[in-house]
């Protein structure tokens, strides 16, 4: 299962959908006031596109709601895979940050 598709990024999307009702907007408004189509409002609340954290706190911004309050609503308990690639077989940890420094 991808990260996109996680149960945490699932709950994710959950929890900026509520925030978006609860500061009283609908997905046009937001958009509205974001600069974008209600389309991408309706993507990212249902997890099928991803955001990054700019545009997360974009929208939390747009929405005068604490990111840290969004983030609380996901649970721990859905953090229960790796989201990131592993390492090829015979790299170290940090190599590549290390090769970079050189």
């Amino acid at each position: 299962m991808s990260a996109l598709h996680s149960a945490a990024y699932r709950e994710f999307a959950r929890a900026l959908a509520e925030a978006r009702t609860k500061a009283g907007f609908t997905q046009r408004a937001l958009a509205a006031a974001l600069g974008t189509d209600h389309s991408f409002v309706a993507k990212y609340e249902t997890a099928r596109v991803r955001l990054d954290v700019i545009q997360f706190l974009t929208i939390a911004a747009a929405l005068k709601t604490d990111p840290a309050e969004i983030l609380g609503k996901i649970s721990t308990g859905t953090l229960d895979g790796p989201i990131l690639p592993k390492p090829p077989k015979g790299a170290k940890a940090g190599s590549a940050r290390d090769a970079s420094q050189s």
